[in-house]
């Protein structure tokens, strides 16, 4: 009985060793780098960045916000705030 109990029971996976890492892409690495040339961007500029290096006409103000709240969480940038409004 308990191993038919175990055998229903779904597996657990194994934890990854990179869990809750932010991993660093090429475009990750020349936008970053780029934004440091200028000493920093206005979003509508970084929007047309992120569109350039991924190949694409647009991306959304979306992807924008997402893409820097990835990298303020991996400590690659820090956005100045104004207010305590970033």
């Amino acid at each position: 009985m308990e191993e038919e109990a175990r055998e229903n029971e779904p597996r657990k996976r194994k934890e990854r060793r990179d869990k809750g890492l932010v991993m660093i892409t090429r475009r990750d690495q020349y936008c970053i780098a780029w934004i440091a040339e200028q000493y920093g961007v206005r979003r509508d500029q970084l929007q047309r960045l992120l569109a350039w290096n991924s190949g694409k006409k647009e991306v959304s103000e979306i992807t924008v916000r997402d893409q820097l709240e990835r990298w303020r969480r991996a400590g690659w940038i820090a956005l100045p705030t104004v207010g305590g409004y970033p």
